[in-house]
């Protein structure tokens, strides 16, 4: 009687088989988790900085502001319609960079528009209490109106998929996440 090595031609095609079926189902599957996933970091970082502003301007008694980055210097747009390349949190009294992120995936979009819709180049501004103004790039006042915030992950072929995250700021600088919208 010989002992068998190996596999035999049809095991070893039964096995390639189910390996072929299981990463048909677990590709989609994959990609969607990490669609999901950069979706969630991008705003987390958002969130974060807004939430830093917000607190470095109270506890400094001072005002702070966001603003797009140019993604090609340390320095805020002027002109920024999107937030794409990243965003800078600066001190108004010198215009000193606190905090610099910059976005290196290159399938994100962020904006920022007020609540009426409008997306002009604009500048977020926390007062020393906290409150919210928005700012043209050049430094006058808008309107007192709350602020929107869309991010997402471009290509968002999938509705279901909710990778598209509205971060609203109240003029009195609460901020709440809506992570139910459906991707533009």
């Amino acid at each position: 009687m010989r002992i068998q090595q190996g596999f035999s031609l049809v095991e070893l095609m039964v096995a390639l088989a189910v390996l072929v079926i299981l990463i048909t189902v677990a590709i989609p599957s994959f990609t969607s988790s990490l669609l999901k996933a950069k979706a969630s970091s991008l705003a987390d970082s958002l969130i974060s900085s807004l939430n830093y502003a917000k607190s470095t301007a109270i506890s400094n008694n001072e005002r702070y502001y966001l603003c797009a980055r140019d993604a090609n210097s340390d320095d805020c747009l002027t002109n920024a319609l999107n937030w794409n390349g990243g965003w800078l949190v600066r001190r108004a009294l010198n215009n000193d960079t606190v905090r610099d992120v910059l976005i290196s995936e290159p399938n994100a979009e962020v904006s920022l528009a007020d609540d009426n819709g409008a997306q002009n180049a604009m500048r977020l501004v926390f007062t020393a209490s906290g409150e919210i103004l928005l700012m043209s790039a050049l430094g006058v006042p808008a309107v007192p109106v709350n602020a929107v915030f869309s991010t997402q992950i471009a290509n968002c072929d999938d509705p279901q998929l909710n990778i598209r995250r509205q971060i609203s700021l109240a003029l009195s600088g609460l901020i709440t996440v809506n992570s139910t919208v459906a991707c533009q």
